[in-house]
């Protein structure tokens, strides 16, 4: 049986293949379900989970003019700045990626997606707005879970913490 066909299993092996990424990263965190809202946007989130909307991240996965993949996280209550980025990364012309190009190339379905999938995969990008939480909450890889985890970490990896956020 396809796990595509089957949205119960799908989730499971989302959820395993994130939970095998953390362990892999040495990335502490909790999966926290919220089944009754869809992770596509951050203040339905933040109110399914009683917390603040600057504690829910979003992981953006966005092309370049020339085709190159990049991740942006910003806090929930943030837009990002295309032009910041644009200067940060020496990269022109940012659109958002496709949902097939995002699915082939970091392995998780928009909406879905950990801030800590694509790891060694593309350059990241973290606004420094969300390293001053004393927690964040992205994807666990799908809609309806998401990735508690404490935002120190991504000093552990070849991340860029800059202002990639609208002022």
């Amino acid at each position: 049986m396809k796990t595509k066909n089957n949205p119960t299993l799908y989730a499971i092996t989302m959820i395993e293949k994130t939970k095998l990424q953390m362990l892999k990263l040495g990335i502490e965190g909790e999966i926290i379900e919220h089944p009754e809202t869809d992770g596509t946007h951050s203040e339905v989130i933040a109110k399914a989970l009683n917390i603040p909307l600057d504690h829910i991240i979003k992981c953006l996965i966005l092309k370049s003019k020339r085709g190159q993949l990049v991740s942006a996280i910003i806090l929930g209550n943030q837009s990002l700045d295309f032009k910041k980025l644009e200067e940060i990364s020496h990269m022109k012309k940012f659109s958002l990626a496709s949902k097939k190009l995002v699915e082939d190339k970091i392995g998780y379905p928009i909406g879905g997606v950990p801030p800590i999938a694509a790891i060694d995969k593309i350059p990241i990008f973290v606004d420094e707005k969300v390293m001053s939480k004393n927690f964040i909450i992205g994807s666990a890889g799908t809609p309806f879970h998401g990735l508690k985890f404490i935002p120190s970490i991504f000093k552990k990896f070849n991340i860029t913490i800059s202002d990639i956020h609208k002022h």
